[in-house]
């Protein structure tokens, strides 16, 4: 629920563009939006989505491989982390995946408890995530920075877009933005 109050005082991401090996690529507008508490860190994304009913659903239970169709994905590089971060993903039917990647090599062992919720309209999907500080191992404070990026795959012109540019896939820590806590 994109309307729900909490959401008109979070920090509003900047828009999402097509990866770079695609830069002439028109994608479909996806905003997102980034808040914390003490207790967690919130993610809403609001995904254009003119033809609803032609989404691809992949998976049917958490860590089934979602990414073969449409889903939102959330990359989180702690600042403990040389060559390692979180990967959150949920598609549209709500279905989620989490891991570790380390290395290259990702840990699906991993599967801390967080909240998700997706739903579908007439023109959009849009999914919220809430994700504790604790499944991150931090303790959040003002000032604190994280290298993070949100990605979208669009089956429909097989779109890959994100909110911190990427080159060639959602997989390179290197082009992580950054996130600074405010108070």
């Amino acid at each position: 629920r994109l309307d729900d109050e909490a959401w008109q005082a979070a920090t509003k991401l900047g828009p999402f563009l097509p990866l770079a090996t695609a830069a002439e690529q028109q994608v479909q507008n996806t905003t997102a939006w980034a808040v914390w508490d003490e207790a967690a860190l919130y993610i809403a994304v609001r995904c254009a989505e003119p033809k609803p009913k032609k989404m691809r659903l992949c998976g049917n239970k958490r860590d089934d491989d979602i990414w073969g169709g449409d889903d939102v994905e959330v990359l989180i590089r702690t600042p403990d982390q040389k060559d390692a971060f979180y990967h959150f993903m949920i598609n549209p039917a709500g279905v989620v995946w989490d891991s570790i990647n380390r290395a290259g090599s990702e840990d699906r062992s991993y599967n801390p408890s967080w909240q998700h919720a997706a739903s579908v309209g007439s023109d959009f999907w849009a999914a919220e995530m809430a994700i504790p500080w604790k499944a991150l191992g931090l303790n959040p404070r003002p000032g604190l920075q994280l290298r993070a990026n949100i990605c979208r795959q669009r089956f429909q012109g097989h779109e890959l877009s994100a909110w911190s540019p990427m080159a060639r896939g959602f997989l390179e820590p290197e082009f992580f933005g950054t996130w600074t806590l405010s108070a």
